[in-house]
Order: structure tokens, then C-alpha cells, then sequence
């Protein structure tokens, strides 16, 4: 089964990392005045660091700014994200829904019938910074049964999984080659929203990154394998002939944009100071 959200909308924007200042898309509508569209956030939401009613209750605030301008949030899922937070159940409201990957969110005319622009979502990425997190993370486990007594294992195992950690394994994009054909056979897809790229895109070199490489001596092949992975997904959307105008992905905290065999490919930097780095990738009529 293909995952497909509708919505009916007039624009559609894509916005970088946000990572956990969710009020930096309330602001951004509001001085912008974005009304009656889709903003795909590109993953790095934040999801996953507080528990889950930390976000409801973040989320209830956005909404008041979402339904009163008709705009939806669309969350996709970083390499700083919780996987479990992208289920496509856990937050599906009206307004902001966490997509699990390969899923299609479909715009709308307004008699909420004819499809007339398609984004095809797909999350994950490497964490450069992963054995830090790691190491955080450990300290916080160990520490929390130093202090709680073993009585019952089923248990503890079950209140050491709700502590909030910083690190997810499953972090990597996944190359799903049935799901990219079953939604060919009925859907054209018009732009893709990714956290990370292809091989292809900016950035090509891991200059920025050395520090993270002689720490994690298995970072840079497993970074080399995620663009791997996008490039198989990108050769596989191009054999099935889908006509991509844009593909969008966040990420690496800077902003580039670049037309690469007519795709319009924009890296969008991440949240500063309540700023945020957008781009329109449809406008309905």
C-alpha cells in the first residue's frame, strides 16, 4: 500500500532543519503571510530529544497560527529525530503530520478531487556526531538503573524505552525499490523532499567533517553508502519516468541551489534565530 496524504492547498514550500524551534514556522507564516499551503520540513524536526506530550503540546500551540492562515505542516524525518515519531500514526493531525518515508502528499484542486501536484517523501541521513550522542546516551541508561532496583526486567526495559535518548538507530535513508514501482503504477511524481542528497549535489566533499571522521572510523564509508542509497532512489525515479521539477533536502546548514538535468535541486540551510530558509516549489493557479 502506498502512504498518501491529500490535502487540498493552493502553494507548496519546503524549509530546512529546525530542529526543535518549531515556533520559527508560526513566525515565518505570520511575517510572510503564507496562506492555504504546504510547508515540507526536510527533516532534523527534533522529534524525539523530550517525550512525546512535550510535542503535543508544541504542536497545539503551532496549530492555532496553522488553522488560522489554512496552512499544513508536513515533517519528515532527520538523522536528529526519533524513526518512531515517523509512523505516519503518532502525529497525524488535520494541521502537522510526521510522514513515514515514501510517502506521497498529494495537492489538491478544491473540490479536493483532481491531484495537481505530487511530493514524494523520504527521510534520513548519517549523524556525523553520532558517537558523542552514543556516549550521552549510555551515561543516561547507566545512570537511571543505578538508581532503580531490578525487580522486574520486563519492566525496566519497558521505562528505560521512554526515556527521551539523542541518538536512533535506523538513522539512514532506505532504498525501496517495490515502493518506488507500486507508487508508479498510480502517481506521478512532481518533487521530491529528502533530509540528505545524492552523490551528485552539494556538498561532494567532507571537508567540513574531518573532526567527526578521525573520531567515528566508520563515518565516512557509512556516509558514502547514504548518498549510495539516494542515488539509487534518484536512478530508480528517473527509469520509471516520473517528471521531477524539484528535490528538496536540508541537512548540511547551508543553502545552495543548482538545476541538474532539469531538476531544480535546493539544499536549504537550517532555522537561525527564528529565520528560516524556504522555498516555493509549486504555485497553484
Amino acid at each position: 500500500m502506498v502512504n498518501v496524504v491529500k490535502i487540498q492547498a493552493k502553494s507548496v514550500y519546503c524549509t530546512g532543519d529546525i530542529h526543535g524551534n518549531i515556533n520559527a514556522v508560526s513566525h515565518q507564516i505570520k511575517q510572510y503571510d503564507i496562506r492555504d499551503a504546504v510547508i515540507v520540513c526536510c527533516g532534523d524536526i527534533g522529534l524525539g530529544f523530550n517525550k512525546p506530550e512535550y510535542y503535543r503540546q508544541l504542536f497545539n500551540k503551532v496549530k492555532k497560527t496553522l488553522s488560522k492562515y489554512n496552512d499544513y505542516l508536513i515533517l519528515i524525518r532527520g538523522n536528529h529525530d526519533d524513526p518512531r515519531y515517523f509512523d505516519g500514526k503518532m502525529f497525524n493531525d488535520k494541521r502537522i503530520k510526521a510522514v513515514s518515508d515514501y510517502t506521497v502528499v498529494e495537492i489538491c484542486d478544491e473540490n479536493e478531487k483532481m491531484p495537481q501536484f505530487n511530493i514524494l517523501c523520504i527521510g534520513g541521513a548519517t549523524s556525523v556526531d553520532r558517537t558523542e550522542r552514543m556516549i550521552r546516551d549510555n551515561r543516561i541508561l547507566m545512570e537511571y538503573a543505578r538508581h532503580h532496583v531490578v525487580g522486574n526486567l520486563d519492566k525496566l526495559d519497558k521505562q528505560i524505552g521512554e526515556i527521551p535518548m539523542s541518538y536512533w538507530k535506523g538513522e539512514q535513508p532506505v532504498y525501496d525499490e517495490q515502493r518506488i514501482d507500486e507508487i508508479n503504477k498510480n502517481y506521478q511524481i512532481d518533487a521530491v523532499a529528502t533530509h540528505t542528497c545524492p552523490s551528485f549535489c552539494k556538498p561532494m566533499t567532507k571537508d567540513g567533517i574531518k573532526y567527526w571522521m578521525e573520531r567515528d572510523v566508520d563515518l565516512e564509508n557509512d556516509i558514502d553508502n547514504e548518498r549510495e542509497t539516494m542515488d539509487k532512489i534518484y536512478h530508480r525515479l528517473i527509469s520509471r519516468q516520473f517528471l521531477l521539477s524539484n528535490w528538496c533536502y536540508g541537512h548540511y546548514h547551508f543553502h545552495n541551489m543548482e538545476n541538474i538535468n532539469g531538476i531544480r535541486f535546493t539544499l536549504l540551510d537550517m532555522e537561525r534565530n527564528g529565520k528560516m530558509d524556504m522555498v516555493e516549489i509549486y504555485k497553484g493557479l
